[in-house]
């Protein structure tokens, strides 16, 4: 991930959400094998710290949630 801030912040979006994409496995097993809402109040909130870092990135080029069907 700390390769993608500075391809965002020179404008290089492109080459930014490329990077982003490589993380899609990452991710996936992230959420298949990892209980976010941990029992543990720390780990918890390591957990949850990491996917708003990981959010923050991809904001960075757009909000998908301002996305609308027709």
């Amino acid at each position: 991930m700390l390769e993608v801030a500075p391809l965002f912040e020179q404008g290089d979006y492109t080459k930014g959400l490329q990077s982003l994409s490589t993380l899609k496995n990452s991710v996936d097993d992230f959420f298949d094998n990892v209980l976010v809402m941990h029992q543990d109040d720390q780990v918890r909130q390591n957990r949850l710290a990491l996917l708003k870092q990981l959010r923050n990135l991809f904001l960075q080029t757009a909000d998908i949630s301002y996305l609308h069907s027709s």
